[in-house]
């Protein structure tokens, strides 16, 4: 996705090997995963939730999160957020 002045969301498709594990993070803001392919299980404020494709996951960013492909193949996930995953908000503009 690319930023635009004033807006809020970032997306992304993500492609996770099996047995990929994300650190656990909190920071401002929300997100939003959406299976495409495969399974993966995200864990947020220590509830664990198992996506197959076609499954989503909303949830605030400020509660600690973390995912990972507990399968044995790709997960494809949209993710959407609003988090400048991307580095490219302005300087000058208020996150």
């Amino acid at each position: 996705s690319s930023a635009f002045p004033g807006n809020v969301l970032r997306s992304v498709i993500i492609h996770e090997p099996p047995g990929h594990r994300s650190e656990p993070i909190a920071h401002e803001g929300e997100e939003m995963f959406y299976v495409l392919d495969g399974t993966v299980t995200v864990e947020v404020a220590g509830e664990r939730t198992v996506l197959e494709a076609g499954d989503s996951l909303h949830f605030p960013s400020t509660r600690i999160h973390s995912s990972w492909n507990h399968g044995d193949r790709q997960a494809t996930i949209l993710w959407v957020g609003t988090m400048d995953v991307f580095g490219d908000r302005p300087a000058d503009e208020p996150e």
